[in-house]
């Protein structure tokens, strides 16, 4: 499971402005409360095949 840190914490209009990029990957189950919108940035991984890249997305969606 993907978390990002509590540096996140800045908000504006219902959008999370991060102080830092830190995430950490656990095992522990987060609740998560539903949005309107959600806005930011996903960088892939330059060494992975088209087809890795595109399972990756698609299971955010």
């Amino acid at each position: 499971m993907l978390v990002i840190d509590d540096s996140c914490s800045s908000t504006t209009n219902g959008v999370v402005h991060p102080q830092t990029n830190s995430l950490s990957f656990q095992d522990d189950a987060v609740a998560v409360s539903p949005i309107n919108r959600l806005r930011g940035e996903l960088r892939v991984p330059g060494d992975k095949s088209i087809s890795h890249r595109a399972a990756m997305l698609s299971s955010l969606a």
